[in-house]
């Protein structure tokens, strides 16, 4: 493992994954590090890698930013992590647009809904083969799966 110092350094030569690691420490804090948590030096160290297309940093600056009000960067920032492949880049995008259609310029016919659906299945697989052991992320799929179903119409 680096040092602190040399975190530091790579991550002001503008090395994104040092630069989303810094954010995550100012995120959280780390007593060993001797970091305290601090939300705005994290989201500086989100937005420098979020920059670099850091898919990860871009989820959490979207993530925030959806927290707080600001949907318009959410998006944008969502999206980006999305179509650069992050499984919780995209959870997130669909997410945020099944809360605010109006960013895509799609209403919420049963077509568009089905469409999200079967992405939202897709990712339950996706998590399900990574064995990621997330009995709440899980839980949160089933509810929003089973949430969805019933406003697609029935296949006879």
């Amino acid at each position: 493992m680096l040092s602190l110092n040399e975190i530091y350094k790579y991550a002001k030569k503008g090395v994104a994954e040092w630069q989303y690691f810094l954010g995550k420490l100012y995120e959280y804090g780390d007593i060993k590090q001797g970091i305290s948590k601090d939300i705005m030096e994290s989201l500086y160290w989100y937005k420098l890698a979020s920059n670099r297309g850091h898919s990860l940093a871009l989820n959490k600056y979207g993530i925030y930013s959806y927290r707080h009000g600001c949907h318009n960067i959410a998006y944008k920032y969502l999206k980006k992590s999305y179509l650069l492949g992050s499984i919780v880049g995209k959870y997130n995008y669909y997410f945020f647009i099944l809360n605010h259609p109006e960013y895509v310029n799609q209403s919420y016919t049963s077509k568009y809904i089905s469409k999200i659906l079967l992405e939202f299945k897709k990712f339950k697989k996706d998590v399900n083969n990574l064995n990621i052991d997330d009995k709440n992320l899980n839980s949160k799929l089933d509810t929003l799966i089973t949430s969805l179903q019933l406003f697609t119409p029935l296949k006879i």
